[in-house]
């Protein structure tokens, strides 16, 4: 409980200072609507130019492909934001890094605190895409969205295990940080986010399928564009599952290397 009750406590002291910019709102509901249109743009020339269909991806459900994509990462991307790997270098640059490793705060609770209002901003992106797909492009989910929910979270939750990662050792060597926006790229790319990986080389297309954040894409889009069950994607599931409890046990580990040089040479 206390663990809670500091990432509230994280929480309510951003949400302070957000609100604080109301532009930011304005911001929020500005670009996703740019990005999304950005693609639809792009494929929608691809499809007109004689697009067959590769994968899960065809000129009836181009559309749904894209949002399907862009709805799994505004959540995967957050714990690799700047405010979540720099959580504890923020503390450190206001000189208060040291009461924060010394006080009975939960650690975990501060990034994990203020990625509480980035989800809230997902959340927001989300429904924004949602309600212009329904509205002005038939946009449906054939499946059930309880389990799109379901694969959100533990992508989530295992991909903040590598936040915590960076995190952690960012608040020794700031420069590690700086990882967190190749990684997020790079799985971008190699998740299948934007395009489908059926277009890749097999030997590519294989290797990249092992990915928990692919395995995630496909799944979600499994669900909006089939209607696959929940006990169809049960593998997949589980696999995200370890993937998070690994990811999570192994933040822990960095963070314990971390505090030791904290006592030993400081920061």
């Amino acid at each position: 409980m206390r663990f809670f009750y500091d990432m509230y406590h994280v929480f309510r002291r951003d949400l302070k200072s957000y609100w604080r910019w109301k532009l930011h709102i304005l911001f929020d509901t500005i670009v996703p609507i740019v990005d999304i249109a950005l693609f639809l743009l792009v494929w929608s020339v691809i499809i007109g130019g004689g697009f067959e269909g590769v994968g899960m991806l065809n000129k009836d459900n181009y559309i749904a492909y894209l949002f399907s994509g862009f709805i799994l990462w505004n959540f995967v991307n957050t714990p690799f934001t700047h405010d979540f790997v720099h959580s504890f270098i923020r503390e450190k640059h206001w000189k208060t890094i040291e009461y924060i490793f010394i006080s009975p705060l939960k650690k975990f609770s501060l990034p994990y605190g203020i990625s509480i209002l980035p989800l809230l901003r997902s959340i927001y992106s989300t429904i924004i895409l949602l309600i212009i797909g329904f509205l002005f492009f038939g946009f449906s989910i054939k499946g059930d969205f309880l389990s799109i929910v379901l694969i959100v979270l533990l992508t989530f939750l295992g991909f903040s295990g590598v936040g915590l990662m960076i995190s952690a050792l960012a608040s020794w060597r700031e420069d590690f940080a700086d990882v967190s926006w190749l990684i997020n790229y790079i799985l971008s790319i190699a998740s299948g986010v934007y395009f489908p990986l059926e277009a890749l080389p097999t030997n590519i297309k294989n290797f990249l399928m092992l990915l928990p954040s692919t395995k995630a894409v496909y799944a979600v889009r499994a669900i909006i564009l089939q209607g696959v069950g929940i006990m169809e994607l049960l593998p997949t599931i589980l696999g995200l599952i370890v993937f998070g409890i690994i990811s999570i046990f192994l933040a822990i580990l960095v963070y314990r290397f971390v505090e030791r040089k904290v006592m030993l040479i400081g920061i």
